[in-house]
């Protein structure tokens, strides 16, 4: 385990893994800023469980809860549906 202030002096992070929650705060800024693979605990937990390859993103990914659902947010103002999307994206898996 290598804590936050290692984490935050680190360079080239695009393509290294890292398994943080809580998905917020500095720390979650900069490895995601950085390009670095930022994967939640729940998604770790459920592809050991499941035999499932870890997915590959180009986004921070919390959990599968959401993969196989679509979102639709109609008849909502543009700043809640970027918010809404904004949440999603951290479960949600887009193949």
């Amino acid at each position: 385990m290598i804590d936050e202030e290692t984490m935050m002096n680190m360079k080239n992070l695009k393509g290294k893994m890292f398994v943080i929650e809580p998905f917020s705060g500095q720390l979650f800024q900069y490895l995601k800023n950085n390009k670095a693979w930022v994967l939640g605990p729940q998604l770790i937990t459920t592809c050991v469980d499941h035999n499932i390859t870890i997915p590959c993103s180009s986004y921070p990914l919390y959990s599968l809860g959401m993969q196989s659902l679509t979102i639709c947010c109609t008849n909502l103002p543009h700043a809640d549906r970027v918010r809404i999307k904004f949440f999603c994206d951290f479960v949600y898996l887009i193949n």
